[in-house]
């Protein structure tokens, strides 16, 4: 049995991210084999966020390529605001639907 990771598309109880809310890479050019990846990627973004405000800093530690991934959770209608910050600082806020 493979052990699961911080990038898989489930989590645990505070990490929960339901299968209906897969959201895989919406750009074109990703290989088949990245997609687990960056669709894990995108469901530990999309799960913090949830949880609140999250930092560029903190984004970043989930995935190097954290606006890519923003801006597939986008593409799935969800609205993600960004409120630059000084020193290069940005928080990114889950709008309420």
């Amino acid at each position: 049995m493979r052990q699961r990771t911080f990038f898989d598309a489930e989590f645990d109880s505070d990490m929960s991210v339901k299968a209906s809310h897969r959201m895989p890479p919406t750009d074109r050019n990703v290989i088949p084999p990245d997609e687990p990846r960056l669709t894990g990627q995108n469901a530990a973004i999309f799960a913090r966020l949830k949880r609140g405000p999250a930092t560029n800093a903190e984004l970043a530690a989930i995935s190097l390529k954290y606006t890519s991934r923003i801006s597939d959770i986008r593409a799935h209608g969800y609205r993600i605001e960004c409120r630059r910050g000084e020193g290069g600082v940005n928080v990114y806020v889950l709008e309420k639907p």
